[in-house]
């Protein structure tokens, strides 16, 4: 049983991986000819669908929703401004800050790009119900919650409950030789 489910996670683990870089490649395929990468339009679409109506951000509002960081946030907006997607100018409140607003050129190809975008994901995930895909949700974002709430996993900080069960996850000899007498179950 411990084996089965330390397998069972690690597949999880496996295909989760798998899976979204399966979806960045087919995204970037899909945004390639509006000359966008899928990091540029999800900058785009951040900008365009927050603060209603008001289509610029500040930059580190813009890499806080996308989960990187400032300085490489950054370096995709450079390449934004360069190609006449975006313009950069100081946050007037403070000009310590970089605010970003779409121009016209990054408007339209935002619109040009959000069909072929949108049928991606729903082509995607067009094998499930609509009861299925709230399920996949919320499961989903269970996880994100706990992942956002430990910032990141360091086994020091780890509360006794969850350093317990990974002890007994991991009673006995789990050797990579061992690997191939799993349960598939």
């Amino acid at each position: 049983m411990r084996k089965t489910l330390i397998f069972r996670v690690h597949d999880l683990w496996k295909i989760i991986h798998m899976l979204h870089e399966l979806m960045g490649r087919y995204e970037d395929n899909t945004l390639e000819e509006f000359g966008l990468t899928k990091e540029q339009y999800s900058i785009l679409w951040i900008i365009e669908t927050t603060n209603e109506g008001n289509n610029s951000l500040i930059l580190s509002d813009i890499a806080t929703k996308l989960l990187r960081k400032i300085s490489s946030t950054s370096t995709i907006v450079n390449r934004m401004e360069k190609n006449g997607l975006i313009k950069k100018f100081r946050d007037l409140p403070d000009q310590r800050e970089i605010r970003i607003e779409i121009t016209p050129k990054g408007k339209e190809v935002l619109k040009k790009s959000i069909k072929p975008h949108m049928t991606l994901m729903l082509n995607t995930f067009s094998i499930y119900s609509v009861e299925e895909i709230n399920t996949i949700l919320s499961l989903l974002e269970r996880l994100r919650k706990k992942m956002k709430a430990e910032g990141y996993l360091d086994i020091k900080k780890l509360d006794r409950k969850t350093l317990n069960r990974i002890n007994q996850l991991f009673k006995g000899d789990y050797m990579p030789n061992k690997y191939h007498n799993r349960d598939p179950k």
